[in-house]
């Protein structure tokens, strides 16, 4: 038997809802000799509170000491100081202070959103500071809904009209084989939009093409194309950026396609000045 030292490493105990918060915000300080950090692959490059593989679009609005992961927060969103939110995509809502959303796909193609507070015990019969008739764990709360977003709005407006289901039933119904594939699309935005980010701000195409050494996925290459493609030739300043991301595409893909695609549209746009 072989036996490995990790030096330098910590033994660390959370298991409560709010020993995960605690650690992955106020706490991480307290392991920076580790090399640990509370942004790990984000487009957020803040200290205010902690991310992990999720985006955060720039005019969300998230309060202090939250965790963040595997989410994608979009325009118009709120979330409260000290909440958690896992796993889903938020987009025009206003999520309270010290409050878990956690969404879930089910195996049945449908989908549910589990709230409460985050010094809720599962164990009780309380919820959200009201009084329960058995156990959160066990108790119908959550309506399941044909898609995220609304299941989102459901649990967030505690619609109780329809098909209820607990945190033990919707533990149970989950679809595992989701999450994985969840957790790359998130990432290949992130990486998309560190890109644009980064094209953005002048950073060189070399720089870029360092910070991804093996290449970009397909679902990165096609983003990209994607954002270019929708800018307007005609207005300078997307002009501008169209050409940028054409070329940094063609570095970090290594295809004469891109290339061909920036040069044609700086000819299309001299040609359209003649």
């Amino acid at each position: 038997m072989k036996l490995i030292r990790f030096s330098p490493a910590s033994f660390i105990h959370f298991g409560t809802t709010k020993e995960l918060l605690s650690l992955m915000t106020v706490d991480m300080q307290n392991y920076r000799f580790l090399d640990w950090s509370s942004i790990v692959n984000s487009n957020y490059h803040g200290e205010k509170f902690a991310v992990y593989n999720s985006y955060i679009d720039k005019y969300a609005v998230i309060g202090k000491n939250c965790y963040i992961e595997d989410s994608n927060i979009l325009e118009s969103v709120v979330v409260g100081e000290d909440s958690i939110i896992s796993g889903i995509t938020l987009r025009n809502v206003s999520v309270p202070e010290k409050i878990v959303l956690h969404g879930l796909k089910l195996k049945d193609e449908r989908y549910v959103c589990r709230m409460y507070r985050v010094g809720d015990n599962p164990k009780e019969c309380r919820w959200m500071n009201k009084e329960l008739d058995e156990p959160l764990w066990t108790k119908p709360l959550f309506k399941i809904c044909e898609s995220m977003e609304d299941a989102v709005k459901a649990t967030l407006a505690y619609d109780s009209d329809g098909e209820l289901i607990s945190l033990k039933d919707s533990f149970e119904a989950a679809d595992v084989t989701a999450i994985l594939p969840w957790q790359n699309k998130l990432n290949d935005k992130v990486i998309a939009e560190t890109i644009l980010e980064s094209i953005d701000n002048r950073l060189s195409a070399d720089e870029v093409i360092k910070l991804y050494p093996n290449g970009v996925s397909e679902r990165v290459k096609r983003y990209l194309l994607f954002e270019a493609d929708k800018l307007n030739e005609n207005n300078l300043e997307e002009f501008s950026r169209k050409i940028r991301i054409y070329y940094y595409g063609s570095k970090l893909i290594d295809n004469d396609n891109l290339s061909n695609k920036c040069f044609d549209t700086i000819c299309d746009s001299v040609l359209a000045t003649q």
